[in-house]
């Protein structure tokens, strides 16, 4: 849940965080691994919004 004293969530309750060790790592997850598409595909009729941020530590 969330308690941002900003307030600016914008609705968003809940983050997952995935690290990959290398961006063809990442590609694979996101467009061919089963389990991560079966996931997508059963949220899809659930979740009412979804927001994807990518990043790089260290680099702002």
């Amino acid at each position: 849940m969330t308690s941002s004293y900003y307030k600016g969530a914008g609705g968003i309750t809940y983050t997952f965080v995935v690290e990959f060790a290398c961006e063809s790592g990442r590609d694979y997850y996101v467009k061919h691994d089963p389990v991560h598409l079966s996931f997508v595909k059963m949220v899809g009729n659930i979740v009412e919004k979804a927001q994807v941020i990518d990043f790089v530590p260290g680099k702002f």
